[in-house]
């Protein structure tokens, strides 16, 4: 569960290559919530999950675009063309000194 007492509003019908991850339904409704942690969710009308992308920069150019056409447990940094382990990209973008790199010397 993402949110509980934010208002959901109804935005877009995602694309048809965008299928709910719980039943794969393809016409998902793209949802804003009235908050700012949360701003691209989608939400299943045939069996209610609502969810949200897991948002990461690469670590090896900062990057936040993904291509998905790789091997299994892969994606693929559309920026620098870097090849990653999902769960790697994961535990790097987790780190908190990840995140905080280079703010020391501003």
């Amino acid at each position: 569960l993402v949110t509980t007492d934010q208002e959901l509003v109804p935005r877009v019908p995602i694309s048809r290559d965008e299928l709910c991850p719980q039943c794969e339904y393809p016409e998902a409704i793209h949802l804003s919530v009235e908050q700012p942690n949360f701003p691209l969710m989608w939400y299943c009308p045939e069996c209610g999950t609502i969810w949200a992308w897991y948002i990461a920069r690469c670590p090896d150019c900062d990057g936040y675009a993904w291509n998905k056409d790789c091997p299994d447990d892969t994606v693929k940094c559309s920026m620098c063309g870097m090849e990653w382990n999902i769960d790697t990209v994961k535990e790097i973008n987790e780190d908190p000194d990840f995140h905080n790199e280079g703010l020391e010397d501003e």
